[in-house]
């Protein structure tokens, strides 16, 4: 029993990413260090860390807030590092629990587009649950 639920954890860790409605950031901890979290947990070498995040911050336009805390910036700045935090494992799925129930119109705009992105190029399932009629018109499937 205790070797399939390292099995399980050690499945999610590396091919799931979660986007949490509230984000669930570590507000203790900087976006670099949230983001950093499932590699850090994986042993990785930090100078792959620290390379597929600038790249994968720079994709979502929040390379000038690494160094900041949760607190210290935007509703739409805290959706997007949530995404990283769920993409920067390259899970082969994301699941997504109202991703951009916080966000204004603009940015939800933003956000689905930078999620459609990331399953068009990363080839990554997206599993998103949504109210939004919007947010479900991004959807290759829609489940009755």
């Amino acid at each position: 029993m205790k070797c399939l639920k390292k099995k399980l954890a050690e499945f999610r860790r590396k091919n799931l990413g979660f986007i949490f409605q509230e984000f669930n950031l570590l507000e203790i901890l900087t976006v670099r260090e949230n983001i950093a979290v499932a590699l850090t947990i994986n042993r990785e070498n930090p100078l792959i860390i620290n390379e597929r995040i600038n790249k994968l911050c720079k994709k979502l336009d929040i390379l000038d807030i690494l160094d900041k805390y949760p607190t210290e910036i935007s509703g739409g700045q805290r959706q997007r590092v949530a995404c990283a935090r769920a993409m920067i494992t390259l899970p082969s799925i994301i699941l997504a629990d109202e991703p951009t129930g916080s966000l204004d119109s603009n940015m939800a705009s933003v956000f689905m587009d930078t999620l459609q992105k990331i399953n068009n190029e990363d080839n990554t399932t997206i599993l998103m649950v949504t109210h939004d009629p919007f947010c479900a018109s991004y959807a290759n499937y829609l489940a009755p």
